[in-house]
């Protein structure tokens, strides 16, 4: 397994154990708030490459992706949705 997906793996599965400890004591809804919001910054993590031969050759406002996105960026955006989000809302809440 790659290193990239080993650690977003652990980060989800500890999100996971979280939202399953608060289903516990605090409600369902929180399951909501911190299992859905995870599954697609991992997608994006784990299968950067699959998601852009989707997008390649898509048409929109006039326009077509001609170009493939550096699997990279997508992984990136992945991580940056997966760690930046909850980080920001911790500072800024």
């Amino acid at each position: 397994m790659e290193k990239h997906k080993l650690i977003s793996g652990i980060i989800s599965i500890v999100i996971i154990a979280w939202a399953i400890y608060s289903f516990e004591y605090e409600g369902k809804e929180i399951v909501f708030y911190l299992i859905l919001p995870i599954l697609f910054p991992v997608m994006l993590i784990w299968y950067p490459k699959q998601i852009n031969e989707l997008t390649l050759g898509l048409y929109g406002e006039g326009g077509t992706i001609d170009k493939p996105t550096p699997s990279f960026l997508i992984s990136g955006f992945g991580w940056l949705v997966l760690l930046g989000v909850p980080v920001a809302t911790v500072f800024f809440e």
